[in-house]
């Protein structure tokens, strides 16, 4: 009885938590001025097929390069 009334419990504050998370959503209506000059201007930029690959391999790529050594 006790391991039920726990299990529930648990159940009802997963709910909670996940219902505060998904109830405040709000999708944006238009991009913000970054992403907006990304979005736009970065194939053009790039080259790459779709603004995802443009960003990973350009963008990011400097932040996994290794150091050079002196």
């Amino acid at each position: 009885m006790m391991r039920r009334a726990a299990a529930a419990l648990t159940v009802v504050l997963f709910a909670l938590v996940f219902w505060r998370i998904v109830g405040g959503y709000t999708e944006w209506q238009a991009l913000r001025p970054l992403a907006a000059h990304y979005v736009m201007r970065g194939p053009l930029e790039l080259g790459a097929p779709n603004i995802v690959t443009g960003i990973l391999i350009a963008y990011r790529g400097f932040d996994t390069g290794s150091p050079c050594a002196d």
